[in-house]
């Protein structure tokens, strides 16, 4: 790992829970945790790089799913979506500096 906050963000994100509003609304976004955490998991356990098809994880329609989301939910489902989503564009920045 380049630093100790990389592995804390990777650590981070592993650890944390997708929102209900995405299993409810977006299902379509459950495979981006999956895939992210797995690229996470690979580096916390030692890995120098992982394997990425591109040099962009979340897309752009995906960012606009989490939009529109955001926009829709009101309350504590609004913080924990928009902590998630925030999360997941800092760990998405991380895992793509060990991109092989």
């Amino acid at each position: 790992m380049k630093n100790k906050q990389h592995g804390y963000i990777l650590k981070a994100f592993v650890e944390s829970s997708i929102p209900m509003v995405i299993y409810r609304r977006a299902p379509e976004l459950v495979a981006i945790d999956s895939f992210m955490g797995g690229a996470c998991t690979q580096l916390i356990k030692g890995a120098k790089s992982v394997n990425l098809p591109s040099n962009i994880i979340i897309t752009k329609k995906e960012k606009d799913v989490f939009s529109e989301l955001i926009n829709q939910v009101a309350g504590m489902e609004k913080t924990e979506l928009v902590l998630y989503y925030r999360l997941a564009l800092l760990t998405e920045a991380v895992l793509l500096q060990y991109r092989q």
